[in-house]
């Protein structure tokens, strides 16, 4: 019986972990994690494919978190915004032939 009343405090209590599980963290493109220039034109529009899938894939995480409300997600969020960020400057760099 004691058991019962811990997990309800803790369902209680840490309801908005469950919530912020749903929200799924996508990984970043390979493509873009690559040192230089790119090879070609095909493998350029390739990882920009991979990049647009992986920024809406990123926007939705944000929207997940955001709706979560607390503290924590906020800082995911912001985290996550500012990895998007920094993954379309290092696909930008590449495209435009820099060594990044």
């Amino acid at each position: 019986m004691r058991w019962l009343l811990v997990l309800g405090l803790v369902i209680a209590l840490f309801p908005v972990a469950s919530e912020a599980q749903q929200c799924v963290r996508p990984y970043a493109p390979l493509c873009v994690k690559s040192f230089g220039p790119f090879d070609d034109d095909l493998e350029a529009d390739s990882c920009r494919a991979e990049m647009v899938d992986y920024v809406n894939q990123m926007e939705d995480l944000i929207t997940c978190l955001n709706q979560v409300g607390t503290t924590q997600a906020s800082r995911v969020a912001l985290d996550a915004q500012y990895e998007a960020e920094d993954m379309i400057r290092h696909y930008h760099c590449r495209s435009e032939g820099d060594t990044c």
